[in-house]
């Protein structure tokens, strides 16, 4: 067992890291919410990159997702359990792009994944979630239901994501 665990010596060795909870999910100040395309071609990845590095911090943590499941990238198995949807993921892959330009900068960058459950709007009131086929209200109640679904989707998405960020 201990030949497959991470060294976190980096970790234990960092004073300090970052994590947000930002993307096409959030508002702006003032005005409209912005589409993920536009929130996406709008996102400026140098005035980030100098935001952390001016801090001293040594890591990034990004939501990838949130309740709303949007991804600032274009993850094909997404695109696969939700065809169509255009406000699903960006055309733009700003994950790639910040994680690269992090990485030049001497930043680890990692990524939170939040599956995007919905139950704040009830269940299935988003495309994704819809697409989880996943067993409400037995699972919420008792813990039943077959989530074999969503535990595919679930790997399908980590799976590709994995392989896009060991390139950048």
């Amino acid at each position: 067992v201990s030949n497959f665990r991470a060294d976190t010596t980096w970790l234990s060795q960092s004073k300090y890291g970052l994590m947000t909870q930002f993307g096409a999910w959030g508002y702006p100040p003032t005005g409209p919410q912005a589409t993920l395309q536009a929130f996406a071609n709008g996102f400026n990845v140098t005035n980030v990159v100098n935001l952390v590095t001016n801090t001293g911090a040594k890591y990034v943590i990004w939501s990838l997702t949130w309740y709303t499941y949007q991804m600032l990238a274009p993850i094909q198995a997404v695109n696969n359990i939700v065809p169509g949807n255009t406000n699903i993921t960006s055309t733009r892959d700003v994950i790639g792009e910040l994680s690269a330009a992090l990485h030049r900068a001497g930043v680890r960058f990692m990524l939170y994944y939040h599956c995007g459950q919905d139950s704040q709007w009830g269940y299935d009131s988003t495309p994704w979630w819809q697409a989880q086929q996943f067993p409400e209200p037995d699972h919420t109640e008792r813990g039943v239901g077959d989530r074999s679904v969503f535990f595919t989707n679930w790997c399908n998405v980590i799976t590709e994501i994995g392989r896009s960020e060991e390139h950048t």
